[in-house]
């Protein structure tokens, strides 16, 4: 029946299948097979939901193919590549992650091809494939497509190249960045006014290489002095934020790894760094771009060896990921002595109860939570302060480069021993929540449109979102010792 579909159907069944966990690899074959021959007929949302599907199956050839054929039509979408992405990256395979990243870059990427197509050497380079991410470097070159951290990069590689494993054949590579051209840097340019392509180049014109702090004084004077006065919000935890987060972080157990989710270009990450030395940052972005930017700026920060930054979304994402950290003594997962979250609000919960299962917190693990007033996040706030595993508390806090509107930071510590029966915890999240749950959402959504939401806007929800959360219990410290009298906020609530 398969030659009977449409694309729109080929690509719902497959993102249905794949959504719901059923590798039924027969059929994602066949209808990987279908698309193929249908591929000039799809739309870019199909191409995206057949790779998502198609890659996780064992063999990652059918996902190549269609990737291929996509890119031809003219129908490859940053998501799409992400896709295949995250897979090479989970599995541990360079050399693919190179060629998607090529055959990315030849989409215009958002404006920022140059990044990937030196990332794509960079991976090269940390197979042990250098002369071949060198002999890559000096075609990206003479394409007109190189900026310093190429030029750093053919340096560094090479003083190296001669003590390398023998070169892959290049013709392939040669052919990849010839296909580049006017045509994809043209398309590129249609998009260059977004804030990936907007914040790279000033970033590196006003940071030091090797100098984390001035990284992140240059992301932060790009929100305040290019995109406030435009009225447009930058979302970084910076500012104020910033000394919350780290302050927090520094309360972390001695040992273990910091995981953060969210990752967007990187600040967090390089400030989380910053205060801890020595301490690995593991940290997930599920929009390739994004990904792409940070790595370059943890790259031109001198962080590379730090902070790994992982593309995918933290479901697909987290279940898999502590098999490439594994604790030395035990082989189970790499313990998480922080987690800081910075993704969706309404991932908040699902992804802490996901860490919870996979036994990746231990006694004093802290978790923090930025955006849980502004736009919100009430299932997650409601389960910290509901459970006695969790000592918990919010700070009320300016949001950064958008003065006047209020936002609050979560801050908990995990204490897994705690006895604390089945019959103790929260089961039914009551009709409250949901209902400010919903408002968060239909919030976000609105943000994500282009023109966003003024600031004024943005002030009188935060203040209904307030009273909703104050209405389930949760107070800022501010006003915790004023309502003393009432035992509630930073005491968690049965």
């Amino acid at each position: 029946m398969l030659t009977e579909l449409n694309p729109q159907d080929i690509g719902n069944i497959a993102w249905s299948f794949a959504s719901r966990v059923v590798l039924d690899r027969p059929l994602r074959k066949s209808l990987a097979a279908e698309s193929m021959k249908k591929v000039s007929q799809f739309r870019v949302q199909e191409v995206e939901m057949m790779l998502w599907s198609v890659s996780q199956l064992h063999s990652l050839l059918p996902a190549q193919r269609l990737l291929k054929l996509a890119a031809a039509e003219g129908l490859l979408s940053p998501r799409g590549a992400g896709a295949i992405l995250t897979e090479s990256e989970v599995r541990g395979l360079p050399r693919l992650q190179a060629r998607i990243l090529f055959q990315a870059a030849g989409t215009g990427l958002d404006g920022v091809s140059t990044v990937a197509l030196n990332l794509a050497a960079t991976r090269l380079a940390c197979a042990g494939y250098s002369r071949a991410a060198l002999a890559w470097l000096h075609l990206v070159t003479r394409q007109g497509q190189h900026d310093d951290v190429t030029k750093r990069l053919e340096v560094v590689l090479g003083a190296s190249a001669s003590m390398t494993r023998v070169a892959e054949p290049l013709s392939g590579y040669a052919q990849a960045i010839n296909s580049l051209g006017d045509n994809s840097r043209s398309r590129g340019s249609e998009i260059s006014t977004s804030k990936a392509a907007l914040l790279l180049p000033y970033v590196l014109r006003h940071s030091t290489p090797g100098d984390p702090l001035s990284v992140c004084t240059a992301i932060e004077n790009f929100a305040t002095c290019v995109l406030h006065p435009t009225r447009q919000w930058f979302k970084i935890a910076g500012g104020p934020k910033a000394g919350i987060i780290t302050e927090a972080v520094r309360g972390a157990p001695a040992r273990g790894a910091l995981l953060e989710i969210g990752t967007y270009f990187g600040y967090s990450a390089i400030r989380m760094a910053i205060a801890n030395p020595g301490r690995r940052i593991i940290s997930l972005e599920v929009e390739p771009v994004h990904a792409l930017v940070a790595q370059y700026l943890i790259m031109h920060a001198g962080l590379t060896h730090v902070i790994d930054v992982w593309t995918g979304h933290s479901k697909d994402t987290v279940p898999r990921l502590f098999s490439r950290y594994p604790a030395a003594e035990h082989g189970g997962p790499l313990p998480l002595a922080a987690v800081f979250m910075d993704q969706c609000g309404s991932r908040f919960w699902d992804d802490l109860t996901l860490l919870m299962q996979l036994g990746a917190l231990g006694p004093g693990t802290v978790i923090i939570a930025d955006n849980v007033l502004k736009p919100g996040a009430p299932r997650f706030l409601w389960h910290i302060f509901s459970r006695d595993d969790f000592d918990a508390r919010v700070i009320s806090v300016e949001e950064f480069g958008m003065p006047g509107v209020e936002d609050w930071i979560a801050v908990a510590t995990y204490h897994p021993n705690r006895e604390q029966s089945d019959a103790d915890l929260p089961h039914d999240e009551p009709h409250s929540v949901w209902k400010l749950e919903f408002e968060a959402q239909q919030v976000r959504l609105r943000a994500a449109n282009v023109g966003s939401m003024p600031f004024e806007e943005w002030a009188v929800f935060v203040a209904q979102m307030r009273d909703g959360l104050i209405g389930l219990g949760v107070f800022p410290d501010s006003e915790i010792k004023a309502a003393g009298d009432l035992g509630i906020g930073l005491q968690n609530q049965g």
